[in-house]
């Protein structure tokens, strides 16, 4: 039963993005310690089922993508997807390919938009597969030995994170300024 809880989290964090599934994954690695249940296990499955439901959203995009971004509605796509967070998806995926979804679990918030661009931009399945596979095993296991080693320190798992969203986003805006700075640098020579 705990097996089956952690999957339907994995898997439903993914499909919608309120859901606060990164918290019952590092239950699991609470439970591991415990002896409740195996390390192994808990890896496979949540990683399993975080890859389906990530691919569950990619064929909804790559599918219906063209209706859904037709229907865009003020500052929702399809009723659910705030616009801004799609249009920045759209663009990551378009310039990054497998790359965002290969750091798509670290990016909480923003996994089913990524999901569901990937698939509105067609990007080749298999490979899309193969990088959420990887991004979900590192992810998993990081949130499952956070729940091992803080054990009985529960109210310390949100705060990190929390802390961890804000170094991503850290490091993200300075790859960003390091990135545009590098072009800048680039095209201003070549005008000179």
């Amino acid at each position: 039963m705990i097996y089956g809880i952690l999957m339907f989290f994995a898997y439903i964090e993914n499909v919608i993005p309120p859901v606060p599934g990164d918290l019952f994954i590092a239950m699991g690695g609470y439970m591991i310690a415990e002896a409740l249940i195996s390390p192994v296990a808990a890896l496979v499955f949540t990683t399993i089922s975080s890859t389906i439901g990530f691919m569950s959203v990619y064929l909804v995009g790559y599918f219906f993508g063209d209706r859904l971004e037709a229907r865009e509605k003020g500052s929702m796509i399809a009723g659910f997807v705030p616009a801004g967070q799609y249009y920045r998806g759209k663009r990551w995926v378009q310039k990054w390919g497998v790359g965002v979804v290969l750091v798509n679990r670290m990016l909480a918030g923003t996994r089913s938009v990524i999901a569901l661009t990937s698939g509105m931009a067609e990007l080749n399945w298999v490979r899309a597969i193969l990088a959420s596979v990887a991004s979900s095993l590192m992810w998993n296991t990081f949130l499952l030995a956070l729940g091992f080693f803080i054990h009985g320190n529960w109210q310390r798992i949100g705060q990190i994170l929390q802390i961890h969203g804000q170094v991503v986003i850290l490091l993200m805006v300075l790859a960003f300024g390091v990135w545009f700075l590098f072009r800048w640098q680039k095209r201003r020579g070549q005008a000179g």
